[in-house]
């Protein structure tokens, strides 16, 4: 466990600058507003990680499912 939190500890700016890209792209599901770009954020991110990575359409126009599996 402490490998882990030096891990978190190492790279916590990092992580910190993602989680601020990904809080300030619009993703609206009532109107559909920067649906499309998150998932692409989302899949590119699970990409990066070594992901298996599906886009779901759940129905035309709804929000899509991004599934990743490691």
């Amino acid at each position: 466990m402490q490998a882990f939190d030096n891990y978190i500890e190492q790279h916590k700016d990092n992580f910190i600058e993602e989680l601020k890209t990904f809080c300030a792209q619009p993703s609206i599901s009532a109107t559909g507003e920067g649906i499309e770009k998150m998932t692409e954020m989302v899949r590119q991110e699970m990409l990066n990680l070594g992901a298996d990575v599906q886009i779901l359409e759940v129905a035309p126009g709804e929000p899509k499912v991004v599934y990743a599996s490691l």
